[in-house]
């Protein structure tokens, strides 16, 4: 099973953010049998009226690790697209994988 990490800077880890994070990690974790671990870092810049959600993904395979950043306003956003990202990059490892 893929181990699941979740780390915050600048504010603190709510159970909601934990759950939309535990349950996309899993999505992505399911497509790939060599995923090791998922990492996400979510970050907060700006000030109050111009903060900026940042959130990272660090998916550690075997043979090639992966590294992700997505920007929004709205923190969820930034987690549903930075794993969209993870998985259109999976398939395309994968793919060419396949190749060699």
């Amino acid at each position: 099973m893929t181990q699941i990490l979740i780390q915050t800077k600048g504010f603190d880890l709510t159970q909601a953010l934990k759950d939309t994070c535990e349950k996309y990690g899993k999505k992505i974790s399911n497509r790939d049998a060599q995923l090791e671990k998922v990492d996400f870092f979510l970050d907060c810049a700006g000030k109050k009226e111009g903060k900026i959600f940042i959130a990272k993904i660090k998916i550690d395979r075997k043979g090639k690790d992966l590294f992700i950043e997505e920007k929004n306003i709205d923190m969820y956003v930034a987690i549903r697209n930075v794993c969209k990202k993870a998985k259109i990059s999976l398939e395309k490892l994968e793919k060419n994988e396949i190749k060699v």
